[in-house]
């Protein structure tokens, strides 16, 4: 089987246990982003300063059109390298196809967050 074509099928998805996850005492909901500035973001629920590093979940259907300067390619996902984007500071992860097929998946995405945590470090 060729790469494009494997690249076309779809990706596996793996449920979790949100209830789970939320009931953990160091996971906080803060429920939808309102807005960010500088090193405050603004959340339904209040806000949190100084912020250090953010994991952005964006839900099932991504949508980056709203991220300004950012380069996207003809599937409107974020022209990256292993998750480095064209933005100073801003990183993805869990995409398809960052690395490897795996990339999207629980299972293979590993290998791109060694990658990204050594680039975010040598930063600091």
């Amino acid at each position: 089987m060729d790469w494009k074509k494997i690249s076309s099928l779809p990706q596996p998805i793996i449920g979790t246990n949100v209830k789970e996850i939320l009931s953990r005492a160091n996971v906080i909901s803060t429920g939808r982003t309102k807005d960010a500035l500088n090193k405050d973001i603004f959340f339904e629920t209040g806000k949190v300063s100084s912020i250090k590093n953010i994991i952005w979940a964006t839900g099932y259907r991504p949508n980056f059109n709203w991220i300004e300067g950012l380069e996207l390619d003809e599937n409107n996902y974020p022209k990256n390298y292993r998750g480095v984007s064209n933005i100073e500071g801003l990183y993805f992860i869990g995409l398809p196809w960052m690395f490897t097929r795996g990339s999207a998946t629980l299972g293979g995405v590993s290998k791109d967050a060694k990658y990204l945590a050594e680039i975010i470090a040598t930063k600091e």
